[in-house]
């Protein structure tokens, strides 16, 4: 059995515009969900596209309906799609009711054969896909970073002791201490 989260994302200015999900990580799936925002590749999803023209993610509230364990996929897709009737959702372009078996089964196989199949049949869709998913995430790393500036920097400055020789270093320091009494 396998612990899965089941999500609502709600547009606060359209509250009538929802969407359900699920996830086995639940902060993992909204950083995703906000990154997809600006990846090129998925800003044409009826969600993200819907969210990008309505004020972006500070518009978004991102809430746990529920918690569930389930042996099977299909027993996930079948609860998701219970919640997306019950909250009338109207940003999931996909509902759940045709199940792929050989899907359900293993997805993590289905999903690597499905990737290699795409890498193998067109290389050059694959290659510029790759490229735009990997200059958006360098672009959204350092706008983090652009933003977070001070913070990183008075982390850095933070004084802590080292646990090999217990002497006060500081925290951008200690890595490199680490290192050379490693080599002694």
């Amino acid at each position: 059995m396998k612990q899965y989260t089941f999500y609502r994302i709600t547009l606060i200015s359209l509250p009538e515009y929802t969407y359900i999900g699920y996830t086995t990580n639940f902060n993992n799936r909204k950083y995703k969900h906000k990154m997809n925002l600006k990846d090129e590749t998925k800003i044409n999803h009826p969600l993200y596209k819907t969210i990008n023209d309505n004020g972006g993610w500070d518009n978004v509230s991102m809430n746990i309906l529920e918690y569930g364990e389930y042996e099977n996929l299909k027993d996930v897709y079948i609860r998701e799609r219970e919640l997306i009737d019950l909250h009338k959702s109207l940003m999931n372009g996909h509902l759940p009711s045709k199940i792929d078996i050989n899907y359900s089964d293993n997805p993590k196989e289905y999903k690597q054969k499905w990737h290699q199949e795409f890498k193998e049949t067109k290389p050059e869709k694959y290659k510029e896909n790759m490229k735009k998913q990997n200059e958006t995430r360098k672009e959204y790393k350092a706008e983090w970073h652009q933003q977070n500036r001070e913070r990183i920097s008075a982390k850095g400055k933070e004084k802590v002791i080292c646990d090999i020789c217990n002497k006060e270093y500081c925290r951008s320091s200690l890595w490199h201490h680490k290192q050379t009494h490693k080599n002694k």
